[in-house]
């Protein structure tokens, strides 16, 4: 079994988290080989000082029944002599006391204060040195994680956390270390110091902690904070430890105290990297209970999903011979009103059966569904959400393959909600997929499919292209559906899934894949309900060379709860998606117009040779912007050979710049029939992988015939051309005009620009290094 799998396995409906205090937490990993520690659980002063002795001075006496003991002043360390000893018991007993007392009045068990016995854990000290953070978690979606940072005390303060998803090589810890800003001294030689972490033991570590995980399918996580590294080659210690794991069902809090279970707040090593909160700690709904602190219950698992559907019932979504509107209406204003308005005006190439009683007596209005003589492919479901079930049964009678269900009102509004939806999938038996529900629809523009009703409809003749964009956000991808048409940039396909009760992003992926009209497509995910699907269809696209561009917020809790509000769906951990589509080979642009960059510059290219740039602009001004954003995207600035800067030099002014970036200044605009020759030489350059055009401001004719000159050469060119024009668009019509027909995607600013130079280069870095998971 997958560790994935046993992630999604363990992840039960309504089970229990628990955490282990300290000293119960290193008994299990001793018991599983891990080397920790020599230490003592003792209960009396007596025993505190007769356990030093055996284990032998220096020690550490900590609380054990609190997990942050250093905030709550519940540590003693380098504790040297049996007076020491003796003085830290009664310096830390009485709060000790106060702290399981505290847990014992939070719940509904009595007992007399006299049974409350205060738990010490008295352990070996362990030498100073560099201390890391090291948790391991089993994410419900993902599997084992792995978190680094900078640790001990201050880890909060640090926020310097790196996650990565497991498995990994040595190579991987590596590189993630190296992304910790506070840690890289300690990984590499630094000023003649050496390296503090031992990699191998580290290395050795993890393999254990993941062998531990594979053993023991109810263990959530693992968190050692700090753990102490002395040089290379010196090894490692564990100083602090706390595991927590699913369980049945949770003691009180008295329970344990004497099970061994901590009793304060249940922050996870995910809280240090998020500074304090539980929220998300152990997956998207986990909270606490509200009778023992130490124990987190998770949110309702998902309903068991659908079998995958056919790529035929996908070609069918996309190819619909025969669609009845259910709800349609000649009321302009209403759902059913849009939708038939834009599905007639956009000239649906099949037949459409209108279905509403109130108009059944008209040709081609039936009263329901089943007064359709002929089989529908597709039933476009446009009543109240109340309505939604009886009519997704009607489906299910009539035989309908598929429905897309417009109504909102579902998972996205809570419980009540979600229970609803789970009414539409009843409903529907299995026998009809549901896209949907709270979707906007689908859009089919290689066959003049709008079955949808986005205000973007509004626009004329949208123009065709390559580009598929599948998004469980309608609103949003219909801005950015309109802003592309808007710009001549065409769609192949426009996908809106919405709350995905059935169908999900993961469904329509294979088929896009195969889809010969579509070069590039387009994600808008807050969450993805279907992992093995998702990466399978990933991995795919990478072999294949189609593109994938995902945008996903989520970064911020801000943005998980903004995200479950909107689609009903669970966020999940960003820094596992960011690894997880690493490892895929998909881009992730960090905003919108970054995705709508991406999106416009791989419809024209697959990517580049590597990440040097010439760069050819009419501003000296405009080229210190893009050589600061090259700088930060991690591309180059090339020197030319020394033939390039010659056929340069003969081309452009004394005043003018022939070394890159070049500024042919604003002589291109007195004599335009030059551009062409200079993007010739520069893309000559064996030197150059991609060319970056910065106009500023040129209006037409000059303007216009600088754009033919360009296309014209772009047509011969084999290295990707990235235009950015920052002038106003009314001053040179005739110009973006000659571009727009052309299908080159034009640029405002500089930065547009370097970004999407940026997005080809990684693409062609993924392609070449292929899917690591």
């Amino acid at each position: 079994m997958s560790e994935r799998s046993r992630a999604r396995e363990a992840n039960l409906a309504g089970a229990m988290i628990r955490t282990l205090d300290e000293w119960a937490s290193k008994e299990q990993l001793a018991a599983s080989g891990i080397a920790v520690p020599l230490q003592r659980l003792v209960t009396t002063p007596e025993e505190a000082v007769q356990a030093a002795e055996d284990i032998g001075y220096p020690v550490v006496l900590k609380r054990a029944n609190e997990l942050h003991k250093s905030d709550a002043g519940g540590v003693r360390l380098c504790l040297s002599t049996s007076e020491e000893v003796a003085q830290a018991w009664g310096e830390m007993s009485e709060g000790a006391v106060e702290a399981v007392g505290a847990a014992l009045a939070a719940t509904p068990v009595t007992a007399p204060r006299s049974t409350v016995s205060p738990r010490f854990n008295l352990q070996k000290s362990l030498p100073a040195g560099a201390e890391m953070l090291v948790a391991v978690r089993r994410d419900p979606q993902f599997g084992l994680s792995l978190l680094l940072g900078r640790g001990g005390t201050e880890a909060e303060a640090w926020q310097d956390t790196a996650y990565r998803l497991w498995p990994m090589s040595p190579h991987d810890v590596l590189d993630q270390l190296r992304s910790l800003r506070t840690c890289r001294p300690w990984v590499e030689t630094w000023r003649g110091k050496e390296p503090r972490i031992d990699i191998v033991a580290l290395w050795g570590l993890l393999q254990q902690l993941a062998d531990l995980f594979a053993a023991n399918p109810l263990l959530v996580e693992v968190e050692l904070n700090p753990v102490l590294f002395w040089g290379v080659g010196k090894g490692l210690g564990i100083a602090d430890a706390r595991l927590s794991e699913y369980v049945s069902n949770p003691p009180s809090a008295l329970e344990n105290n004497a099970q061994g279970w901590a009793v304060a707040s249940t922050d996870s090593a995910i809280d240090h990297a998020e500074g304090g909160s539980t929220d998300g700690a152990m997956n998207g709904d986990a909270v606490s209970s509200a009778n023992n602190p130490a124990v987190r219950r998770t949110g309702p698992a998902n309903p068991a999903a659908l079998p995958r559907p056919s790529l035929e019932l996908i070609q069918t979504l996309f190819h619909p011979k025969r669609i009845a509107i259910v709800g349609a209406t000649p009321e302009r204003a209403k759902l059913g009103g849009r939708l038939t308005r834009y599905v007639t005006a956009h000239r649906f190439p099949g037949e459409i059966a209108y279905v509403n009683p109130n108009y059944s007596g008209q040709p081609g209005w039936y009263a329901s569904l089943s007064d359709v003589p002929d089989p529908v492919d597709v039933a476009l479901v446009a009543v109240p959400s109340h309505r939604v079930p009886q009519v997704l049964a009607e489906c299910r009678t009539c035989r309908v393959p598929a429905a897309i269900v417009y109504a909102s009102g579902f998972a996205e509004t809570g419980d009540a909600g979600r229970r609803k939806q789970q009414e539409l999938l009843d409903a529907a038996g299995g026998e009809v997929r549901i896209v949907g529900p709270n979707t906007m629809g689908i859009v089919s523009q290689t066959n003049d499919s709008y079955l949808a009703f986005g205000m973007t409809l509004e626009m004329q003749n949208p123009p065709k292209g390559n580009i598929a964009v599948v998004s469980q956000s309608g609103a949003l991808s219909s801005s950015l559906v309109g802003r592309l048409w808007e710009s001549g940039i065409g769609c192949s396909r426009w996908i809106t899934t919405g709350n995905e009760a059935d169908l999900t992003i993961s469904d329509f992926l294979p088929a896009l894949i195969d889809d010969d009209a579509t070069s590039v497509i387009g994600l808008f995910i807050e969450s993805i309900r279907d992992i093995p699907g998702f990466e399978a269809a990933a991995r795919r696209a990478l072999e294949l060379g189609k593109p994938i561009v995902a945008l996903k917020p989520g970064r911020t809790q801000q943005a998980r709860q903004a995200i479950e509000s909107h689609t009903g769906s669970l966020a999940g951990e960003d820094a596992l998606y960011e690894d997880f589509f690493r490892r895929l080979g998909v881009l992730r642009p960090q905003d919108f117009a970054g995705f709508s960059n991406a999106l416009r510059v791989l419809s024209q290219y697959r990517g580049m040779g590597g990440r040097r740039i010439g760069v050819v602009s009419t501003s000296g001004g405009a080229n210190s912007l893009v050589a600061d954003e090259m700088a930060r995207l991690g591309l180059e600035l090339p020197a030319f050979s020394e033939t390039t800067a010659a056929r340069l030099g003969e081309l452009i002014a004394d005043f003018g710049a022939a070394h890159n970036p070049v500024d042919v200044t604003l002589q291109l605009t007195v004599h335009p029939e030059t551009f062409g020759p200079v993007v010739q030489a520069i893309t000559d350059d064996p030197s150059v992988d991609a060319l970056l055009v910065v106009l500023t401001t040129n209006s037409d004719p000059p303007a216009a015939v600088m754009a033919e000159a360009l296309t014209l050469q772009m047509r011969t060119l084999d290295k990707p051309v990235v235009v950015v024009r920052m002038g106003p668009a009314a001053i040179a019509p005739k110009a973006l005009s000659v571009y727009r027909q052309c299908g080159i995607s034009v640029f405002t600013t500089p930065e547009q620009g370097v970004s999407c130079l940026a997005a080809l280069a990684a693409y062609a870095e993924f392609r070449k290094r292929g899917v690591v998971l």
